[in-house]
């Protein structure tokens, strides 16, 4: 039972990173202003998206790794 409650809670925790990362990205994104020159806007929408893509990346390793020691915990119980 606490086996499948704690995948659970990691998934849902794991979830909320993305969620996260993903609304800060949106919101980031929105910070672009038009009347910049194209290259600039380029760059520095490139520059929001890896960091979006660093934090979605993050998340998704503090999900293994939360999967990873629910299972070490289950096993040595």
């Amino acid at each position: 039972m606490l086996d499948a409650v704690g995948i659970v809670l990691a998934l849902f925790y794991g979830g909320v990173l993305l969620w996260l990362a993903v609304g800060i990205t949106r919101h980031l994104v929105r910070l672009v202003r038009p009347s910049r020159p194209a290259h600039f806007v380029a760059l520095h929408m490139t520059a929001v998206w890896s960091v979006g893509t660093a934090a979605t990346l993050a998340a998704c390793a503090l999900i293994l790794y939360a999967l990873t020691l629910i299972e070490n915990v289950s096993r040595s119980s």
